[in-house]
């Protein structure tokens, strides 16, 4: 080694690569191709806040080494002091959450009301959201965002959030249509209030036993009278004599009646352990009531669409993957109530619904493989979740 290299202030070498050190003023060294696994790639900027939340929501319950109540109880207390500079943002990440990863319902549900109990202006400005969200997705007719948004609406009611009169008065809009609306538009309205009341229910009978009482009342009619020829045609196998699907969840939900509504074990229910906390909230009136409490401000998709607009087809209801047949090889060792056998399916549709939705933005191939594998963790991490109840 040559002497100079140990004097102070002395230029560092240059070795046959041209490279002279730290100090080169021909700019930054080579990239070290040992430790970068052979590409010039810088490191990825460091996230901002709002996306370590994102990233937060999106994968809290899914560890189940990992305390679900503790974890909520500490997001909801790092999301309150934010809420100061970046509600809105907040409100954005919470429902996109809640209607793309519905079977996580509760859990988004439970969180908003840990919040709502120490910012009661957050709790106001979530619910004047999904209102809003609400009132768009029937207008245009989102099938999903309409089954999601009441779905949450029923876990709000748990978490104490909003109070049971709204939810009532919204199940009661939504079941308003006459016997001259189509049969597959009164068939989808009745089967988003039935998939929303094994969340529901529960509480609901604690609030207003009546009123559920008349509201399975107004189911029973509604799936009563249908069309023989779609009876037929969406079955459920495992009748003698063919009913429809439709019917046949009113007919597991009278079961629930008949023993109570206890809690179900397929649904979690991470708001009983904060129910004390959850109580000392007001719940709040997510509708405006007028002297007609049908009039709740969200206007139904019109029945007669005119030519120019589109033909609104609603889906079909089936039985699908043998879930719901007791003969089925999947029950043969467990003792499982209907409705959590159509819990089960409900929740394999909605996942299967997540992982075709097409992507609403074109990206680079690099990118959307990318997306593709956060995605694929995200089903891994959701089954483990719903698996690991049976």
């Amino acid at each position: 080694m040559d002497r100079r290299d140990n004097r102070r202030g002395s230029a560092p070498r240059q070795d046959d690569r041209g490279y002279r050190g730290r100090d080169n003023r021909g700019g930054q060294p080579p990239y070290n191709r040992r430790y970068s696994g052979g590409n010039d790639r810088q490191p990825p900027p460091e996230k901002t806040p709002l996306e370590k939340v994102k990233d937060l929501l999106v994968r809290i319950g899914d560890n189940l080494a990992s305390p679900l109540e503790r974890n909520l109880a500490g997001l909801a207390e790092a999301l309150s002091k934010m809420l100061a500079q970046d509600l809105g943002q907040i409100i954005d990440i919470l429902l996109e959450c809640a209607l793309n990863l519905p079977t996580k319902t509760p859990v988004y549900g439970t969180l908003i009301g840990l919040m709502y109990t120490k910012s009661p202006d957050f709790g106001k400005a979530i619910s004047h959201r999904i209102y809003s969200i609400f009132a768009i997705a029937l207008k245009r007719v989102n099938f999903y965002d309409i089954k999601f948004l009441t779905r949450l609406l029923s876990e709000l009611v748990n978490a104490n959030v909003v109070d049971a009169k709204s939810l009532f008065a919204l199940f009661d809009r939504l079941l308003s249509d006459d016997a001259s609306a189509p049969q597959g538009r009164r068939d989808f309205f009745a089967m988003v209030v039935m998939q929303s009341l094994p969340s529901a229910a529960h509480r609901l009978n604690q609030e207003d036993p009546e009123k559920l009482k008349q509201l399975m009342e107004t189911l029973d009619n509604r799936t009563a009278n249908r069309d023989p020829l779609i009876t037929s045609a969406i079955s459920v196998l495992e009748h003698t004599n063919p009913v429809s699907l439709v019917r046949w969840v009113y007919e597991a939900l009278a079961e629930q009646a008949q023993v109570g509504w206890p809690p179900l074990s397929t649904i979690r229910s991470p708001w009983v352990h904060f129910k004390e906390q959850l109580d000392t909230s007001s719940p709040l009136t997510l509708f405006n009531f007028s002297p007609n409490p049908e009039d709740i401000g969200l206007e139904l998709p019109d029945k007669d669409p005119s030519p120019e607009e589109r033909v609104i087809v609603y889906p079909t209801f089936q039985n699908l993957f043998h879930v719901l047949d007791k003969e089925s090889q999947l029950w043969s060792s467990r003792s499982i109530s209907n409705v959590d056998r159509f819990v089960i399916q409900d929740y394999i549709i909605d996942l299967m619904h997540f992982f075709n939705e097409e992507y609403k933005e074109k990206e680079q191939i690099e990118k959307k493989k990318e997306k593709n594998k956060k995605r694929w963790l995200t089903f891994y991490r959701i089954s483990v979740v719903e698996l690991s109840i049976y």
